[in-house]
């Protein structure tokens, strides 16, 4: 699990990138325009179009479920919690709600420096369907990788037959150590001779 998380540091790493080496200066706004190299595609070619939403969903999904407790329910909540912030963020991007956006946010946020340069990602970034299937693409890549990296989530508990009598077989009245009884008691209740063939046999 802890190998998967380094992957998804190095994944962020990759994403990273493609905007320092591919993108024009100022496209991302967490990154300084001094350190773009402003000119797109030279490095990444076609896939760096989409390659950054891939990566985000995939590296964010695994990080935040190596923070969780290892059940599937909550490696499978943040795949999904993650792959709705990209599709939202992506849609956010379309030419016919993305101005209402930045609006909203600036409104809500008081007009801060921060709402405005969150704004200014949705009215100059455009829409693509590539870019939504790569970050649901990242979300599924994260999930399968989470399943395979934490078998635990996927091994059946182990029936406990040696550390004492189970619960249930004490409120039966079964007696500790005799499996055969424990196995046998539930049905003791349909087939009252067959039970007490059964504990003469064990005996």
């Amino acid at each position: 699990m802890h190998a998967l998380a380094v992957a998804a540091g190095l994944a962020l790493l990759l994403g990273a990138g493609v905007y320092l080496l591919d993108r024009p200066a100022g496209s991302a706004w967490l990154i300084p325009a001094a350190w773009q190299a402003g000119a797109p595609g030279a490095w990444f070619g076609a896939i760096g179009a989409w390659l950054p939403s891939f990566v985000h969903t995939f590296a964010f999904s695994v990080l935040v479920a190596w923070l969780l407790p290892r059940r599937l329910a909550f490696i499978a909540a943040a795949c999904l919690s993650w792959a709705l912030v990209d599709t939202l963020a992506e849609y956010g991007q379309h030419a016919a709600v993305s101005s209402s956006v930045a609006s909203a946010l600036e409104a809500w946020f008081s007009h801060s420096q921060v709402a405005m340069q969150v704004g200014r990602y949705f009215t100059q970034g455009s829409f693509a369907l590539a870019d939504v299937a790569a970050g649901l693409a990242g979300s599924a890549a994260a999930f399968v990788a989470l399943c395979l990296a934490c078998p635990e989530i996927r091994r059946p508990r182990a029936v406990q037959t040696s550390a004492g009598p189970s619960r249930s077989s004490r409120l039966l009245g079964g007696q500790p150590g005799s499996t055969a009884n424990a196995v046998n008691t539930p049905c003791s209740f349909l087939h009252p001779e067959r039970s007490s063939k059964t504990r003469g046999i064990a005996t």
